[in-house]
This record gives C-alpha cells, sequence and structure tokens, in this order.
C-alpha cells in the first residue's frame, strides 16, 4: 500500500472529497492530486492531512509496513 492509497481510502470511508481535503488542508487541490498521483507529500503536508481525516502518522506507518 502507498500512502495515496492510505489516504484516499480514509478520504471516501469518510464520505469526503478531494476537494474537501483541499480545503481544510489548506493545500492548493491541484497539488494535492498530484501530490496523490506521484505519491510525494512533505511530512507537513502528511501531518495537516492525519489531522483533517482522523488518522495519526504512526498509525499509517504501521499500516504501510504491514502491507510490504
Amino acid at each position: 500500500m502507498k500512502i495515496s492509497e492510505y489516504i484516499e481510502y480514509h478520504i471516501k470511508d469518510q464520505g469526503r472529497t478531494k476537494v474537501w481535503v483541499a480545503d481544510r488542508t489548506e493545500i492548493n487541490y491541484k497539488s494535492l492530486i498530484t501530490k496523490l498521483r506521484t505519491d510525494c507529500f512533505t511530512a507537513y503536508d502528511l501531518v495537516k492531512v492525519s489531522k483533517v481525516l482522523h488518522f495519526s502518522v504512526d498509525e499509517m506507518i504501521e499500516k504501510l509496513e504491514e502491507s510490504r
């Protein structure tokens, strides 16, 4: 599993949209889409996304390691 897959899972699971996430995190929508497509997030962006989607970065790391 990739970081972007984990984030997109939480977006869908919570019934949110990428526009909603972009608005709440103050990440430009086009930038968010690019980050999801390329799986390239800064640590700061991950923290912002995790806060609005209510998951911890530690939890995400555990899930990503389990899926290897």
